[in-house]
């Protein structure tokens, strides 16, 4: 998904919610990157990547109230210590195939009719399969799922 998109959707995030902190997470090669995205979201983000090791950044994102990420290894760790994902994948895969597992995640997909193609680089589409899905939807999504984990449980 553009870097711009995740970038847009930071922001919508932090004027929705004044008191969300973002954090940017993944592997020393996506540093430059974690570091743009931090500059376009302001002091209320912070780069991790490259910083932390696999059990660091379990840690770190089982505080975490909602993770937004393509499909990717740390949205599979977000979801396997128990944080609702919005995931955003691709369509080369069958749907469903490498979906976070647990409950509460929104899995973001468009398929167009190249669906299914397993390329790992996306030549003649241009992407599409994920150029598909809009900044407002994965907000829409994200705020949804902040919002629910944001409300007291009520027992009886």
């Amino acid at each position: 998904w553009p870097a711009e998109r995740f970038a847009a959707v930071g922001c919508a995030l932090l004027e929705q919610f004044r008191n969300v902190v973002l954090l940017a997470i993944g592997g020393s090669g996506e540093q430059r990157l974690c570091g743009e995205l931090c500059a376009a979201w302001g002091p209320r983000s912070h780069n991790l990547a490259g910083r932390l090791s696999v059990f660091a950044s379990a840690s770190i994102l089982s505080r975490c109230i909602t993770f937004i990420g393509n499909d990717s290894g740390p949205t599979h760790l977000a979801a396997m210590v128990g944080i609702p994902c919005v995931a955003i994948f691709s369509a080369r895969n069958a749907p469903g195939q490498w979906e976070p597992l647990g409950a509460h995640h929104v899995v973001l997909e468009h398929r167009p009719e190249c669906a299914g193609c397993m390329l790992d680089e996306c030549v003649h589409e241009a992407k599409k399969c994920l150029t598909g899905i809009d900044t407002g939807r994965v907000v829409r999504e994200a705020i949804s799922l902040i919002e629910s984990r944001r409300r007291p449980c009520l027992t009886h």
